[in-house]
């Protein structure tokens, strides 16, 4: 067996070195040895998981930049159909956010239960990747699978900035729509 292949060999959960390397604390070294080694970027474990989507979800911008330079795709999904943008900012990650959005991650991409990048970081009362994610042109209104926006998804965990931000945004639509 060749080095290049046992750098990707996978464990029973489908992991590789290199999601390991960014899961347990995204070791930026430890991470471009093993890409200059010829890892294989977009490798997914069992779950869908790749390093980028990893990286992104721990919030390591450091190893984001790496796998992305190294090639890794911005909007592979996972098995619940997250993406690396969609875990950024479900855990509130603006600088990941700002990065993977300039990378050219799709907006709004949903998951599985229609849930796109807005209404996690709403939910979640994430202010700073909210308005990074309607900056970048997210559909503030959209509906996930069953009929809740990122708007009802902030006000139900009562995170009031992020629905004075969206009100904010709601209302700008209709005024646009008058005129």
């Amino acid at each position: 067996m060749g080095v290049i292949a046992a750098i990707d060999i996978q464990d029973e959960g489908g992991q590789t070195a290199l999601h390991y390397a960014v899961r347990r604390g995204g070791h930026g070294d430890v991470v471009e040895i093993l890409l200059e080694a010829g890892a294989e970027v977009d490798k997914q474990d069992n779950n869908g998981w790749t390093a980028l989507r990893e990286a992104a979800g721990g919030g390591h911008g450091e190893v984001v930049e790496m796998l992305l330079k190294a090639g890794a795709e911005a909007d592979k999904q996972d098995s619940d159909g997250w993406t690396a943008l969609y875990a950024a900012a479900r855990w509130g990650h603006g600088q990941v956010v700002e990065m993977l959005l300039k990378a050219g991650a799709e907006v709004d991409k949903p998951d599985n239960n229609g849930w796109t990048a807005l209404r996690a970081a709403a939910g979640g009362g994430h202010r700073e990747a909210v308005e990074m994610l309607l900056k970048a042109g997210a559909e503030a209104d959209k509906q996930d699978n069953d009929g809740w926006t990122a708007l009802r998804a902030a006000a139900g965990w009562g995170h009031w900035e992020v629905v004075e931000i969206l009100k904010a945004r709601s209302e700008e639509c209709e005024r646009r729509k008058d005129i």
